[in-house]
């Protein structure tokens, strides 16, 4: 544990991959910075089980974060030299399978729209495909869409990012348990188990566990969070070169299973947060990433769930394993550990960024759809705004347009 910081100007609840992006654009512009997190090191939460993708497909369909996929997929590019150590960003193509023709069209839509946007990709047939992908089943796919970049490693990002914002002054304190948020006085005050920390302004990076720190002071924020199971297999002989991931009907994807999620009906279930499993198909997707040491993560599913489990659902490890014999019937049987984590969305899939109504110099930035790809350019928008400059490019991003529509 680091030293104490008095009084930082920025206190950030949170040493996940989010709250290292902040901590460090929040430091580079000279402000005091303490981070604290209940885990031991940073990046063992939600981040520490991230499938790492930064594919563009979706992101440059949508004309609220394009200019954020593309400015964050070139900053992604240049982290590595301004933080003086690897950031984690490797230039590894993704590939989109199609499992039938129907996929394949609605690909090459997507990657036509993204070229005429400046992202980088192709579409591949059959034979190149199973060129680049030797172990595909055969008859899995008829062809896929290639992303050229990338792929995070967020772990490595995550210390990364902490580490320069080190370099500017910030203080990182794990092993510290947050208890509570205060709002009563002249400025917030976070209870931890090592005591009552006071700041010029609190930023919540918790994921998940955001809203219910707010609840504690009264604050109704409209986060939802699904319960997301992979398994890690075992390290292996390099194989996987690509992230690898597949194109599925609509009704099967973990953002129809979000989208259901967000209607009137489950919203009652939803907050009683009593670790029910709301009346929702569950989303198993195809994912398939190599990490640097063979490790290989597999994944994943996604459940409707009220509340936090404590462990995975008992069919988890089944059904993933199912979806991937699919496409990789041998690297399906393979040992591995299960492992879960909730991950946090907005009803709109755009991120929460921004301050929180009703409490006095508390922000948050959670809710991020696919954040790796667009972090690199929200996390210095967010630090200039806490820093007090005009930033209208995320006003779009406001936590409050949910919680006034509530």
């Amino acid at each position: 544990m680091e030293g104490r910081l008095a009084a930082p100007d920025v206190l950030i609840v949170g040493a996940g991959v989010v709250g290292a992006a902040l901590a460090y654009e929040c430091a580079r512009r000279g402000q005091r910075v303490l981070v604290v997190d209940r885990a031991e090191a940073g990046g063992q939460g939600a981040t520490r089980w991230s499938m790492g993708g930064t594919h563009w497909l979706a992101g440059a369909a949508d004309d609220r974060l394009r200019d954020f996929c593309r400015e964050g997929l070139a900053r992604h590019q240049q982290l590595t030299e301004e933080l003086g150590t690897p950031s984690g960003f490797y230039a590894r193509p993704i590939v989109v399978l199609a499992p039938d023709e129907t996929a394949l069209d609605n690909l090459a839509g997507l990657v036509a729209n993204g070229e005429t946007h400046g992202f980088v990709g192709r579409m591949v047939g059959r034979d190149e495909l199973y060129a680049l992908e030797p172990t595909l089943r055969p008859g899995a796919a008829v062809g896929a869409a290639v992303c050229s970049l990338g792929w995070l490693d967020t772990i490595t990002a995550t210390q990364a990012w902490l580490q320069g914002a080190r370099m500017h002054g910030a203080q990182i304190r794990t092993g510290v348990d947050v208890r509570a948020l205060h709002l009563e006085g002249a400025s917030p005050a976070v209870e931890t188990s090592d005591g009552t920390l006071s700041a010029g302004q609190v930023l919540l990076t918790a994921g998940a566990w955001t809203a219910r720190l707010l609840q504690g002071c009264g604050i109704a924020l409209p986060l939802h969070h699904t319960h997301a199971e992979i398994v890690e297999i075992e390290p292996r002989p390099e194989q996987y070169r690509h992230v690898v991931i597949a194109s599925l009907p609509m009704e099967r994807t973990r953002a129809a299973l979000e989208l259901a999620m967000c209607r009137p009906e489950h919203a009652a279930q939803f907050a009683a947060g009593d670790g029910s499993e709301l009346p929702i198909p569950p989303s198993a997707e195809l994912g398939v990433v190599q990490m640097p040491d063979g490790r290989v993560r597999l994944g994943q599913m996604s459940r409707a769930v009220s509340g936090f489990w404590d462990g995975p659902h008992p069919d988890a490890e089944q059904l993933i394993r199912a979806e991937v014999a699919k496409f990789y019937p041998e690297l399906a049987q393979q040992p591995g550990t299960l492992s879960h984590r909730p991950v946090s969305f907005s009803a709109d899939r755009l991120p929460l960024a921004g301050p929180v109504p009703g409490a006095p110099g508390t922000w948050l930035v959670s809710g991020l759809v696919s954040p790796l790809i667009y972090l690199p350019a929200l996390a210095p928008r967010v630090a200039a705004a806490l820093a007090g400059d005009s930033v209208p490019e995320i006003a779009l991003f406001s936590p409050g347009r949910l919680m006034a529509s509530a």
